[in-house]
């Protein structure tokens, strides 16, 4: 007991290590914002998570909101292996116990969603305590059959995924129901639970009639919480909107592939020793095993394939990852069925805990963060960006929506910005209550007009956070981050503004958002580069940003581009021959620099060096039809007009259709 509680100690501060300082990206913002103000999260509105969360997060004396519920979800976490150790020790000893304890913290899946404020470590103590019900023999079955109608229905509060489950819970009751003589009075009961677990959707439509700050699709009527609860915007059963379903044989392949691409070798090692354990001792009762290992295989490859999605992407890890953790606690209890027969050797029990002790030190590094201020500076950089006293129409969606809000909803800070989600997720629609359920280019109208009101009567006071400014037809100008509805060339923004914090190590979603974020600052000033050579610096610092980001030579090509822009074509062609001499460039990246240096060399006089590269990007690339031409001005520039008809005949060949090269070789062959 002692080690035992010293394991608890041991996990719960290697772990509080391990806690983000604020909000991190996915729905944390949101999901915390909507807890931290009784709001309404997107769908299903996670009513369960927010009453909670909110209870807990006021007790809590220290951190911001976002480090608060990354708290919770750790001790959450704690509490579902200290059932899984309960568990584990009641079916064999303490030691077993202590194996399966180990074995569900050395878990990366469920350790990622432990330490932020989202709704899966909530999700996966339902899970758990499901389980921990189902097959605890030693309560009365019809107990245990009425508290699982009411963790089912306390679960569709929490996360609809929970539904993948019921089709094992369907099979074991079918198995039992002539040993425990279940009869309709019990079934009624459980639907009695049932009912009453469900019932914490009540929280909706009531919370929504005082309109909170977070009030996702306004389910104050009965059309609209159906709305929201059956996932209207998305599709109900699709992940993403406008997604579907899927089920194949094609399919079905990459869902098994993907799935257990996510599971991990470990994983996989565990679950096939089990099987081998299985196939070897013949004497073990296979019901119980029956029905978590169709949990797993429902919950997990069987859901996936039904998402359609096929490639071993970050982004279908990252999506993914999230949404199978009750396949993990399916196999938890699998491989405890499986291997307790083990339960009697030390040695080997012994050596498991080693094991899951080693994996869960290891995986603690690529899961922490500690020092994950990404969102929160990415947030903050974009409000110091904002003027003061101003309208902020922002359409990015996700994040920078969500974190907008908690910045100046939770944490009450810029409140002189009157913030509009264009989207109307976290605030209320100013384009009218039909908005929520229209989409596409009606939409678009609508906002069109709203906005072209508001600009009229607010002029100069109206600011957008937006990746695509010409969704709307209201005018736009580049303004670092955001845009203005004026011209703006005149306002100064220092760069330093936009300084992030710890983008070493970026997640798969931070790199996408850091992604838009240097790309918006780079195209602003580089614009404006042009007007200041002042700020020549801040475009070499942003594309090499760019490019050790992405590993993309374009974007270096962009700082000889800037100075030949700017007549400084000295500076040109160092850059260029820098980038020629330092990298190992793709073909076509070495072509297209090739002739950009050409001209470069042209500009300077410098005839032989620009024929030479001309020439080299010919003999890489016959059909390059720039070069041709390239040569063609070269050679007609240095009065060598034969040559000149040569390469504009020879482009002729590559462009028949061409009639501003069919005037050229016309007046060449007049001149010769």
């Amino acid at each position: 007991m002692i080690f035992f509680f010293f394991l608890i100690t041991l996990y719960l501060f290697s772990l509080i290590y391990t806690l983000p300082p604020t909000i991190t990206v996915g729905d944390v913002a949101e999901l915390v914002g909507a807890a931290s103000n009784l709001g309404i999260a997107h769908s299903p509105g996670y009513p369960l998570f927010c009453i909670l969360y909110k209870f807990f997060i006021n007790i809590l004396p220290l951190g911001d909101y976002g480090y608060r519920a990354g708290f919770i979800s750790m001790i959450i976490f704690i509490v579902s292996g200290i059932l899984i150790f309960i568990f584990a020790y009641k079916k064999a000893n303490f030691l077993f116990g202590l194996f399966a304890f180990t074995f569900y913290f050395s878990q990366p899946i469920l350790l990622k969603q432990s330490i932020i404020g989202e709704v899966f470590s909530l999700y996966n103590l339902l899970v758990v305590l499901i389980f921990y019900f189902l097959f605890s023999e030693d309560i009365l079955f019809k107990k245990r059959f009425y508290i699982l109608g009411f963790l089912l229905g306390l679960s569709l509060g929490c996360q609809h995924i929970i539904i993948f489950l019921i089709p094992s819970l369907v099979l074991y009751w079918l198995i039992n129901i002539k040993i425990y003589k279940l009869n309709l009075n019990d079934v009624l009961y459980f639907l009695i639970f049932f009912i009453i677990g469900f019932l914490i959707y009540l929280y909706i439509p009531i919370r929504s009639s005082v309109e909170p700050l977070y009030d996702w699709e306004d389910p104050q009527t009965l059309d609209r919480f159906l709305y929201l609860f059956f996932r209207g915007r998305y599709g109900t059963f699709s992940l993403a909107q406008g997604g579907k379903l899927y089920f194949g044989f094609n399919s079905l392949y990459y869902g098994f592939k993907l799935f257990f691409y996510i599971l991990g070798v470990k994983n996989l090692m565990f679950l096939l020793f089990s099987i081998l354990v299985l196939i070897v001792n013949r004497k073990i009762k296979f019901t119980n095993i029956t029905i978590v290992f169709f949990s797993f295989l429902f919950t997990g490859p069987l859901f996936i394939t039904l998402t359609g999605l096929k490639n071993i992407s970050s982004g279908n890890i990252y999506i993914l990852e999230r949404l199978i953790t009750s396949s993990v606690i399916s196999l938890v209890f699998f491989v405890i069925f499986s291997i307790n027969i083990l339960k009697n050797k030390k040695s080997i029990i012994y050596f498991l805990i080693l094991l899951n002790l080693f994996s869960y030190f290891k995986n603690l590094k690529s899961i922490s963060l500690r020092n994950n201020y990404f969102l929160y500076d990415y947030i903050v950089n974009i409000l110091r960006n904002v003027p003061y006293d101003t309208f902020l129409l922002s359409d990015r969606a996700d994040e920078t929506e969500f974190g907008i809000a908690y910045y100046q909803r939770c944490l009450k800070k810029r409140n002189d910005i009157l913030f509009v989600d264009c989207n109307a997720s976290v605030s209320r629609s100013i384009y009218g209550n039909s908005y929520y359920m229209i989409w596409g280019q009606e939409r678009l109208k609508i906002r069109s007009k709203v906005e072209t009101e508001i600009i009229d009567k607010h002029p100069n006071k109206v600011i957008y956070n937006t990746v695509l400014p010409q969704q709307t037809s209201t005018s736009k100008y580049e303004f670092g981050l955001v845009y203005t509805t004026f011209e703006n060339y005149k306002i100064h923004i220092p760069n330093e503004i936009f300084i992030i914090r710890g983008v070493k190590d970026l997640n798969f979603r931070e790199l996408v958002l850091y992604n838009v974020y240097l790309n918006l600052l780079s195209n602003f000033y580089f614009k404006r580069a042009i007007h200041n050579k002042k700020l020549s610096y801040v475009v070499e610092l942003l594309y090499n940003e760019l490019f050790f980001l992405n590993n993309d030579y374009k974007y270096l090509t962009f700082i000889p581009y800037y100075y030949f822009l700017i007549n400084d074509f000295h500076k040109a062609e160092q850059e260029y021959l820098k980038i020629i001499y330092n990298y190992q460039l793709p073909s076509e990246v070495y072509l297209e620099i090739l002739i950009n240096l050409g001209v470069v060399y042209k500009k300077q006089n410098k005839f032989k060096e620009s024929e030479e590269c001309f020439l080299k990007a010919i003999s890489i690339n016959p059909n390059n039809s720039q070069a041709y031409y390239n040569l063609g001005i070269l050679y007609w520039e240095m009065n060598n007009f034969k040559k000149a008809l040569d390469y504009f005949e020879k482009l002729l060949k590559l462009q028949p259709d061409n009639e501003e090269i069919k005037r050229y070789i016309q007046y060449l062959r007049l001149k010769l």
